[in-house]
């Protein structure tokens, strides 16, 4: 098995890493992040430029992929739009990647998730409501992405 290299973590800047997996699926590698954010973070690897059909998600993001005809086939029409979508919503980069059977999607953060300061009672209205937020999110995150159903399957 391929290790997974993210060399995007700096001392005072935080990811928040959500793993899909997709077990009838063993990917090649597939790396999608926002225009020239690969290229400045060396994160292209060892994969090509992929020219996708969307116009609109190529301005915003660059795809780079060990397998130009899986990466056209993991990238649908929907699955582009819905990923404008969630750039749409943050303020800082999306990169996703697909390596043998999971997709890893990485968003920026200033903190920690659902790590309530230690100053704090859990019990605490605010910092109920934010963990409250937080799963949200990510509920809405599998939604938005439609990552609940079986779609990505080569058998």
């Amino acid at each position: 098995a391929r290790a997974l290299h993210l060399d995007l973590v700096k001392p005072c800047y935080q990811l928040v890493l959500f793993s899909f997996s997709a077990e009838d699926f063993d990917y090649q590698t597939t790396r999608i992040a926002v225009q020239n954010f690969l290229q400045q973070m060396n994160f292209s690897g060892d994969g090509k430029l992929v020219k996708l059909e969307n116009v609109e998600f190529e301005k915003k993001f660059a795809v780079y992929s060990t397998d130009q005809l899986e990466a056209r086939y993991i990238l649908t029409p929907q699955l582009m739009e819905k990923l404008l979508s969630v750039q749409a919503r943050e303020k800082a980069p999306v990169r996703v990647l697909f390596e043998d059977n999971n997709m890893i999607i990485a968003l920026p953060r200033s903190k920690g998730w659902l790590e309530p300061p230690f100053w704090k009672s859990f019990a605490s209205m605010d910092v109920l409501t934010e963990t409250v937020q937080e799963i949200t999110y990510v509920i809405n995150l599998v939604e938005d992405l439609d990552l609940n159903t079986r779609i990505w399957t080569k058998k």
